[in-house]
């Protein structure tokens, strides 16, 4: 549906791209987004406009990462995004610029015009010893920006 790598991949993937940014001690981020009240999406417009959201939003990933970076669908509405060789800071930018691309987007299906909008949460290999623990600190930075009101980037 997407044209991103799936979570199998990114299980795949993570060991050795943590391990890689390890041993030549580099930085890296990674982004786990979720889009904000995706069921209520597919509740009041149907799961093919809910499918267009999805399409939408992988489309800006692919269009937009750099070509070291890793896109993929982590599950329903959530997807991860590795940044190899990115500080902090441009990690952050990086998920602002698709948070916003994606809150300004409006979209169209059966004449009903919507919008929808993504949570991200940031973590670093600087603050992680495992990619276990990137992905729980992700995880926790991801929680915290929906409990903070969603619609937001919170780095860990």
């Amino acid at each position: 549906l997407t044209q991103l790598y799936n979570r199998r991949y990114f299980n795949d993937v993570i060991e050795a791209e943590f391990e890689r940014s390890r041993r030549y001690n580099q930085e890296m981020m990674m982004m786990l987004a979720d889009l904000d009240r995706f069921k209520k999406t597919n509740d009041v417009h149907g799961h093919i406009a809910g499918d267009k959201v999805l399409k939408t939003l992988a489309g800006f990933f692919r269009e937009y990462k750099r070509t070291n970076d890793i896109a993929c669908r982590f599950g329903e509405e959530k997807f991860t995004l590795l940044l190899p060789h990115i500080s902090k800071q441009n990690g952050f930018d990086v998920a602002e610029k698709y948070r916003k691309k994606l809150e300004n987007h409006i979209f169209l299906h059966n004449e009903a015009h919507f919008s929808s909008t993504i949570s991200f949460g940031l973590a670093s290999i600087q603050e992680a010893d495992s990619s276990e623990t990137l992905l729980k600190n992700a995880e926790k930075a991801l929680y915290q920006a929906k409990q903070g009101g969603r619609n937001k980037t919170i780095l860990f």
